[in-house]
């Protein structure tokens, strides 16, 4: 029972060995053959449209770059004005965007400069969170008012 059943194991093994191979065979030989075509075709191709645009290589090429994001020139930067040489007698303005602690920052600093220097005046306000050009006529008219001009934002 035991040589019957190796020899037909064997058998069998010899037969659809033998049918895997000569598939094996076959798909390999279509394989080289489509590769072959590909190959024919791509040397077609650089014969006939390489050789007829090709310029000597003695010719020189002269390649220009671009910056894709273009040139952009920086906003010029305001100069701080000079610092006030004394505090006394001159009128400050604390301004901030509404942000919690903001508020007892400027008591703080309001309460330091008053005894740094006698006869300051403060005056506070706030930034009612409207749109940059407003903002920037809102922050002109409280300078018009006042020698010096703090601004304070949380976040």
């Amino acid at each position: 029972m035991r040589a019957y059943r190796k020899e037909q194991i064997n058998r069998s093994q010899h037969l659809f060995g033998s049918g895997i191979q000569l598939q094996n065979e076959l798909g390999d030989q279509r394989m080289k053959n489509k590769l072959v075509a590909i190959s024919l075709l791509l040397a077609a191709a650089l014969v006939f449209c390489g050789f007829s645009t090709a310029k000597p290589a003695i010719e020189k090429v002269t390649l220009e770059l671009l910056n894709p994001m273009g040139v952009i020139e920086p906003e010029p930067y305001l100069a701080l004005r000079p610092r006030l040489a004394d505090y006394s007698g001159k009128k400050i303005a604390l301004v901030h965007n509404i942000k919690p602690g903001v508020p007892q920052l400027f008591d703080i600093l309001e309460e330091m400069l008053k005894q740094k220097y006698p006869g300051v005046t403060i005056q506070r306000g706030f930034n009612p969170g409207i749109q940059a050009q407003a903002q920037e006529e809102h922050f002109q008219e409280i300078a018009k008012g006042c020698d010096a001009f703090v601004y304070a934002m949380g976040d």
